[in-house]
């Protein structure tokens, strides 16, 4: 027996899986939960004790839901990012599965992908980015795991893969970890290659490594933008990332019950099959995911001036989705920068002063 926690602690994983053989196997386990109204029924908790609870100048709606109501939460008290303020910007409701700009807007895709090879995944976060007066917006419009299965893990199918989401939404730049096993990837993805239909994906090229603009084809597009991060870089991602979501800078998909419920009110939902029913909201729920792993992040500081590292509450529970998403945030930021001083160069009004040479009279 527990009370309720965070989503991200063992306690949570073990209840899980006592669920799931409570379904398969039911003589063997057995889940129940109940709220504060049980014992009350039964004179173990006054009402007016509840009461005084909610009452109280400190009362907490997670904190309670946790020790009263049964309800798990998705962040521990250590998590540095706030899931209610996540969850307030769960405002897109449909995903997009290929480009779509908005009339009258200057838009453009980045797609940011985190490596994975053996025990982890590749996840690739589809940013649409749209350009305000001096701000950049950001709306997370999908988000794709690559290498499932041992068939699709080689890196040779996950450039293949990562090449078709390239085609579908044509974004102005692809940033890529290229620490460790990244390097395979990129390999890859600077190569023409041919899908199992045998059509031809083409290669892509590197703005910012010396290295690979020395070995990639001259004529590839050069769309690929390296992110090597160290300490300092980390640092200063995990900063901007937090920032912009603290500002109101980012948007997310709705939750996939709230999309659940929308779909099902269309007669096309009506109409899905289960699958595709599955399909359409699985954006949703990788959204869920990522705040997840979010609400697993605790804060450290690294002793190294405002140096900040961030670490997993719970050692095993993964963090390439924020990974991926962060690295793209970080990049939408260095983009807003060099569009703002370009901008402002250009706005710049010189007063010019001519002076002419002219003889006494």
């Amino acid at each position: 027996m527990t009370s309720a926690g965070s989503k991200t602690t063992f306690a949570y994983d073990a209840l899980i899986d006592y669920f799931e053989e409570s379904i398969i196997n039911p003589d063997n386990a057995f889940v129940f939960g109940c709220d504060y109204r049980v014992p009350m029924m039964h004179g173990l908790v006054e009402k007016s004790y509840i009461n005084k609870l909610k009452m109280s100048p400190s009362y907490n709606e997670e904190s309670f839901g946790r020790e009263f109501l049964s309800l798990w939460g998705g962040a521990s008290d250590d998590s540095w990012f706030s899931v209610d303020k996540l969850t307030r910007y769960r405002q897109i409701k449909n995903p997009e599965i290929h480009q779509n700009f908005i009339h009258g807007y200057e838009q453009f895709y980045i797609l940011s992908v985190d490596v994975g090879r053996i025990s982890d995944q590749t996840v690739v976060c589809v940013l649409k980015v749209t350009k305000g007066t001096d701000k950049f917006f950001t709306s997370l419009v999908n988000l794709f795991v690559l290498g499932r299965s041992p068939e699709t893990k080689p890196f040779q199918v996950q450039s293949a893969d990562l090449k078709k989401l390239i085609l579908r939404y044509d974004p102005r730049e692809v940033v890529i970890d290229t620490n460790g096993i990244g390097v395979g990837l990129a390999d890859n993805l600077i190569r023409p290659q041919f899908d199992e239909k045998g059509n031809e994906l083409p290669a892509f090229g590197f703005i910012n490594d010396e290295n690979y603009k020395k070995i990639q084809p001259k004529d590839a597009p050069r769309i690929l933008y390296g992110i090597k991060a160290n300490a300092k870089i980390n640092s200063e991602i995990h900063a901007n990332c937090y920032t912009r979501i603290q500002n109101g800078l980012v948007r997310f998909l709705i939750s996939e019950q709230k999309a659940k419920s929308a779909l099902l009110s269309t007669k096309v939902g009506q109409q899905m099959s289960v699958e595709q029913r599955v399909k359409r909201i699985l954006p949703h729920e990788m959204t869920t995911r990522l705040f997840q792993e979010m609400a697993n992040l605790k804060l450290r500081r690294t002793g190294v001036g405002l140096d900040i590292a961030l670490d997993r509450i719970n050692p095993h529970y993964p963090k390439d989705k924020y990974s991926a998403f962060s690295y793209g945030l970080w990049r939408v930021k260095e983009l807003e920068e060099q569009y703002t001083k370009s901008h402002r160069r250009r706005g710049i009004v010189r007063n010019l002063v001519f002076f002419t040479g002219g003889g006494e009279e």
